[in-house]
């Protein structure tokens, strides 16, 4: 009985082993193909060998299979010649009856991996709508390290700088002094939210004592004419060169203009800001405190002091080397010109700015203009790049308004023109959306040390010359000029070394000590990097 059951065993096996290998020297040959369209015959019964007898029967095909038992142990042959069989039903291979050929087996694993693709993108996508119901953030930063040297300057310099003080002091009418800190510290914050909104916050530390909060706003966008609404502290649109961010201006500090008319640059208000399609045109306008709340974070008083302003532009656009800017700027401005020294509130009716550098003092400064009722500024700007060379120009006028009581009438204006050149052959960048200078292409990164293709950075050079009349009238802040030379080392996109040397003068100032203005040399240099 035993040995009855090793043949068997042995038979099965053999039968096994020898299927098998006919299988591995070549899996597809003991498979017939299923007939072609043209080959199959009139009944629906054709038969496919595939190792057994499949007969196809309408949907299903009919398998029989050999049954390895045989009826006595003498005729254990029966194992390979005679056989019986149980019938199974299984689907029927006729989708595979017309066509199994290589490019065909391509193209349908072609299908599956399309469909599996599409399967992932969805999954991608729901795990974006999933993050998209959670407000997003990223971390953002700069550091600024500013040495300002003053060299020969007037006697007349020196009151601007330290005027007489109640009771008198050692520092009055001193040179200016020479200085080197933290010109920003800063951290920011910014992300998206749900309903289409956006968010950011941004605190400098550089005054150690006395952090100062800079943009920080919440927004919604999503309005026709791809139009956001901002609501917060933020940058009022009036001035190119503080539009532009600080880690791209060309020089350190920004000219007389900008910095008399848009002190500090950011005000509490509402904003608007958007662009057409093409983005060959933007705009932005808003209701603004005039008040400074960096300190206390508040504007108290019972005059709200605002101002309106507005900014159309649009930009002649070749590629990223080559392109060419222009902008209106208007602002009307409410001070309250009849504050007196028991109101919270001061009057913001005043122009005033440092001597494009970081003194202690505004050398040119009209103080608070009594009675003025509302100042009206126009403006504009043009920047055109080619390839290295880049030009930019801005010029503003502004009418003040008096009422009849305080003074005559007064008008105030200013430009200055700048060109700058990279000798390593790279180029500023536009932010069309905007209209400002984006982070500039730097070609090589510095790598003096490099064994392969040594380095050392990007070298551009620049010239600004810059005037502001504050000076008509009863109201004598003074006329400034100056002439800056510039150059900049770039280590990268994000860091450099900023060299300035600024040559200025300032007349027709109120008398201080007998003195009307002067003339002054300054050094300055930046250590910058940003995050």
């Amino acid at each position: 009985m035993i040995s009855r059951s090793l043949r068997y065993l042995f038979a099965a096996g053999l039968v096994g082993f020898t299927s098998y290998s006919a299988f591995a020297q070549n899996p597809f040959e003991s498979i017939e193909r299923p007939p072609f369209s043209d080959e199959q015959q009139q009944s629906t019964e054709s038969p496919v060998s595939l190792g057994s007898d499949i007969f196809s029967t309408g949907g299903y095909a009919t398998v029989r299979t050999p049954d390895i038992l045989p009826t006595s142990a003498e005729n254990s042959s029966a194992l390979i010649t005679e056989t019986t069989y149980a019938s199974v039903e299984v689907p029927s291979p006729q989708t595979y009856s017309e066509d199994i050929s290589t490019s065909a087996i391509l193209n349908r694993l072609a299908t599956v991996e399309a469909e599996l693709y599409s399967l992932k993108s969805e999954s991608i996508v729901a795990n974006l709508e999933e993050k998209l119901k959670k407000p997003t953030y990223s971390l953002g930063g700069r550091i600024h390290i500013d040495h300002w040297s003053f060299g020969q300057s007037d006697e007349g310099i020196g009151w601007l700088e330290n005027p007489p003080s109640m009771p008198a002091g050692p520092m009055d009418g001193q040179d200016p002094e020479d200085r080197v800190g933290f010109r920003r510290v800063r951290l920011e914050l910014k992300g998206d939210a749900p309903a289409e909104m956006f968010w950011r916050f941004q605190i400098d530390f550089a005054k150690a004592e006395n952090s100062e909060f800079k943009d920080v706003y919440i927004g919604w966008g999503g309005f026709p004419a791809n139009q956001k609404i901002v609501v917060g502290h933020q940058k009022r649109p009036i001035g190119l060169d503080h539009w532009n961010s600080s880690r791209f201006n060309v020089f350190i500090e920004r000219p007389f203009v900008v910095e008399a008319h848009n002190e500090d640059a950011r005000r509490l208000g509402i904003g608007v800001w958007g662009e057409n399609d093409s983005q060959s045109l933007f705009w932005q306008y808003g209701v603004y405190q005039n008040e400074n709340i960096v300190d206390d974070g508040q504007a108290i008083g019972d005059d709200l002091q605002v101002s309106v302003n507005g900014r159309l532009g649009g930009s002649i656009y070749d590629d990223d080397e080559n392109w060419f800017h222009w902008a209106l700027i208007g602002q009307i401005a409410f001070p309250d010109g009849n504050a007196g020294p028991g109101a919270t509130n001061s009057n913001e009716g005043r122009f005033r700015t440092r001597p494009e550098a970081r003194s202690d003092s505004r050398w040119l400064n009209t103080g608070r203009i009594t009675g003025e009722t509302h100042a009206d500024t126009i403006g504009a700007e043009l920047m055109y790049n080619r390839g290295p060379l880049n030009l930019t120009s801005e010029a503003m006028f502004t009418h003040v308004n008096r009422s009849q009581s305080a003074g005559p009438e007064a008008d105030f204006y200013g430009y200055y023109v700048q060109a700058s050149y990279f000798l390593t052959g790279d180029h500023m960048n536009y932010k069309r959306s905007v209209g400002s200078l984006d982070r500039p292409s730097i070609m090589e990164n510095f790598d003096p040390f490099s064994n392969c293709n040594p380095s050392c950075g990007a070298w551009q050079v620049a010239v600004r010359y810059s005037m502001l009349d504050l000076t008509d009238g009863d109201i004598q802040g003074g006329v400034g000029r100056s002439v800056t030379y510039g150059l900049n080392w770039w280590f990268s996109p994000y860091a450099r070394i900023q060299f300035n040397a600024i040559r200025g003068s300032v007349r027709g100032h109120e008398d201080v000590m007998g003195f009307t203005g002067g003339d002054y040399t300054i050094y300055g240099t930046r250590y910058a990097l940003d995050f």
